[in-house]
């Protein structure tokens, strides 16, 4: 028996939910701005996300970058694993995700581009 890996429950994964912003961030108001505004994408994709039931991992951390792009009105135009997990359950329960948000609030003004890109990390922790 391989000890390595093992069914675990979602009871026992740690969920956590990171987050940068390629429209940048500082101490400006604007950047300020971009912040919350990035902060609050990052709440509405982590309450939309399910994440597998169990999961067959080896213990530690599992991160999926995803690059996610907003129009200017608020309507999600992409959301694409930057790089898959391995884990077929846990990447396609972040597709979803993705899949239950397509519309969200406009970005601030002060992001002054046609789309604004954003980069979520859907993080599990997997332990025994």
């Amino acid at each position: 028996m391989n000890l390595s890996r093992i069914a675990i429950p979602l009871a026992a994964i740690a969920l956590s939910l990171l987050l940068t912003s390629c429209a940048g961030s500082g101490r400006s108001r604007g950047g300020r701005e971009v912040s919350r505004y990035s902060h609050r994408m990052h709440t509405r994709f982590y309450e939309a996300w399910t994440p597998p039931a169990s999961l067959s991992a080896a213990r530690g951390k599992i991160s999926v970058p995803v690059d996610i792009l907003i129009d200017r009105e608020g309507r999600v135009r992409s959301f694409t694993l930057a790089q898959p997990s391995g884990y077929a359950a846990v990447d396609e329960s972040i597709r979803e995700a993705g899949g239950r948000v397509r519309r969200v609030a406009p970005p601030p003004q002060t992001a002054a581009m046609e789309e604004f890109h954003l980069r979520i990390f859907f993080e599990l922790d997997v332990k025994r």
